[in-house]
């Protein structure tokens, strides 16, 4: 069995955590993302991404995914009341928060799942798994 080479990353924005289109030969899955300040050479303050991240080659993915259970984290900002889950498969869905203690609702339309909330009043981690 082959393993899972992570390896850290760091982006100026936050990264899409499973990525299937910015490269031709490799698909990308991202986690532990953690968001930092720092200096550019200029001296200004800026925000950045550091995260984990591993590349599986697109000829591989569909294999990959049969065995991999779908996973995706994403953050509900203040005044948010729903995000959007693409290319979600058929399966079991569950949703876990970090921060929110309010009501939700999960709705499909084909691939995507969205997640509809109360008013968030703090940054919310949302990660639905789909077994």
């Amino acid at each position: 069995m082959k393993v899972l080479n992570w390896y850290k990353a760091t982006s100026a924005e936050y990264p899409v955590l499973i990525d299937t289109t910015s490269s031709k030969i490799y698909n990308y899955m991202r986690r532990n993302v953690v968001e930092k300040e720092g200096e550019d050479g200029a001296g200004n303050t800026i925000t950045y991404y550091e995260y984990e991240e591993v590349k599986i080659l697109k000829e591989d993915w569909d294999l990959f995914m049969a065995i991999m259970p779908y996973r995706e984290t994403k953050t509900a900002y203040y005044g948010e009341k729903e995000k959007v889950f693409y290319d979600a498969p058929i399966g079991n869905v569950s949703v876990f928060f970090d921060n929110y203690n309010g009501n939700y609702g999960v709705s499909r339309l084909e691939n995507n799942l969205t997640v509809s909330f109360d008013t968030l009043t703090a940054d919310t981690n949302i990660t639905i798994s789909i077994s």
